[in-house]
């Protein structure tokens, strides 16, 4: 039987080649983005069966969306990926904006956790990977907000991994290096950055059943030559 997974922030970037390589390999999809656009040209890539959830993460009304449909396909992975960035340092962002970043890439994946975490407790296994960042594991004096969403969504997971084995639920952080993605468009070694085609071969190993080891956590960082 196929296994069913949703992405979410999956219209673009590392989101997109994770919906692709898993639509390769023989996935049912459940793909979460704003672009609807985008997410049609997604769609066409992935050339099978998807559901698509179209909205804001942080509206609830996009969350109980995509719990209805993860209750009707039977959820199997479930893959926290949507955020936003932000490089401004302490003094140039306001505080509204260090909110906003904190909701998009901290408290919409929590909440989504806690909505769809019922489904993979009735059924005894599943598992939950969060995208997360260098930023996550080390801080940067440009991009404060970011690194203070990345680190909360590292201890989160962290403190959930422990509670959720009794579930028989899996958590494992990926924790990505720069990406060659519109995120670094203005980098001038852009070239040299990760190819999210690579890092989604990884992330899609990362989830398969194997029988006696679970992936914690894991670094992908971009090689320098």
């Amino acid at each position: 039987m196929k296994k069913t997974i949703m992405i979410s922030g999956s219209s673009r970037g590392i989101g997109k080649n994770l919906a692709i390589t898993f639509a390769e390999r023989g996935y049912n999809l459940i793909l979460h983005g704003r672009d609807e656009k985008a997410l049609e040209d997604v769609i066409k890539e992935c050339k099978t069966d998807c559901e698509v959830v179209l909205g804001d993460i942080r509206d609830l009304d996009t969350i109980d969306r995509l719990y209805t449909i993860s209750k009707k396909r039977n959820i199997n992975i479930l893959v926290n990926n949507a955020g936003i960035y932000s490089n401004r340092d302490f003094k140039q962002e306001s505080f509204q904006d260090f909110l906003e970043v904190l909701d998009v890439n901290l408290i919409s994946p929590v909440r989504l956790i806690k909505t769809i975490y019922p489904i993979f407790k009735r059924k005894q296994e599943g598992l939950i990977v969060n995208i997360n960042s260098l930023a996550g594991l080390k801080g940067n004096p440009s991009e404060c907000s970011y690194c203070a969403s990345k680190f909360g969504l590292r201890g989160f997971s962290s403190s959930l991994r422990e509670y959720a084995i009794r579930d028989g639920i899996v958590v494992t952080d990926v924790f990505l290096g720069a990406m060659n993605t519109r995120m670094t468009r203005r980098r001038e070694d852009q070239a040299r950055c990760i190819d999210p085609k690579e890092a989604a071969e990884v992330i899609a190993n990362l989830c398969e059943n194997y029988k006696t080891l679970k992936v914690d956590e894991v670094v992908l960082t971009r090689r320098l030559k």
